[in-house]
């Protein structure tokens, strides 16, 4: 008899924790749509327009995930979110080469759940219509990560060889790894750079750096950091096409890498 009701003690408390969740959940399912009516009347609009993973956390979900987002004046768009975080480049298991041309780097490649790269074109329509602040996440072989925040970010349009504006560094583990050594001339920062791809070559370099370190990247002489290089598993020695200097030094090649925005 003591066995039995111990049983079903821990049958009832289990059920109560199971209750107690999806009544949290629901709870904020509540609050969510209680927000995303607010906006509606306030915008006298329905549904309200979700411009970028800001508008998902607010008015959506809290989950991370996959939406569907429409930047003002601009398409419809598939992305990662992450806490009101837009990913717009993700770099996991090199299941996805990021040595491509200008045309796939300006329409995206890759899956917004895993490997990839939002598109150009889909950055420049996201990163216009705010004021933004950029987040870099980087995770190394031996399990270590390390992030580094800018204040702002935008690029240009096509015509403008979607030139890089980038604020400047705030804080972060990983260091100053795009404005690096702007202060002295060494050619490593990318701000105001055009991007640059294996056939369109918009660097300072005398080569052609895109092609010389396999994707398409915001190349200055040629780079201090580069996330969109090759891949080399395990961290090859001596690999500095997929790299961040100021955390690695430039022959460490990085497991992991995330690029992603959200508003000021």
């Amino acid at each position: 008899m003591d066995k039995q009701m111990s049983i079903l003690k821990r049958q009832l408390q289990t059920e109560r924790l199971r209750r107690n969740k999806l009544e949290s959940q629901l709870r904020g399912q509540t609050r969510a749509i209680h927000r995303y009516r607010q906006v509606c009347r306030k915008n006298e609009t329905y549904p309200p327009a979700i411009r970028d993973c800001q508008d998902v956390y607010e008015y959506i979900s809290r989950k991370h995930g996959v939406f569907e987002i429409q930047p003002k004046n601009g398409p419809k768009m598939s992305v990662f979110c992450e806490d009101g975080w837009t990913v717009f480049q993700s770099r996991e298991d090199g299941s996805v080469t990021f040595d491509r041309d200008w045309e796939e780097y300006k329409h995206g490649f890759g899956k917004p759940s895993a490997e990839y790269w939002l598109g150009n074109e889909n950055i420049h329509y996201v990163s216009r219509q705010k004021s933004y602040k950029l987040m870099v996440e980087l995770g190394d072989w031996e399990g270590r990560s390390a992030n580094a925040i800018y204040d702002s970010f935008k690029i240009e349009n096509e015509q403008g060889f979607y030139r890089l504006h980038l604020g400047k560094f705030v804080t972060g583990a990983a260091r100053d790894g795009l404005r690096f050594h702007e202060s002295i001339g060494h050619g490593g920062s990318v701000n105001g750079m055009a991007f640059s791809t294996r056939d369109r070559d918009h660097d300072k370099s005398s080569r052609n750096c895109a092609k010389l370190y396999n994707g398409g990247w915001w190349y200055n002489d040629c780079f201090w950091s580069n996330l969109n290089g090759d891949y080399v598993y395990k961290g090859g020695v001596f690999s500095d096409k997929f790299t961040w200097f100021p955390w690695k030094m430039n022959h460490y090649s990085l497991k992991t890498s995330k690029m992603k925005l959200k508003p000021t």
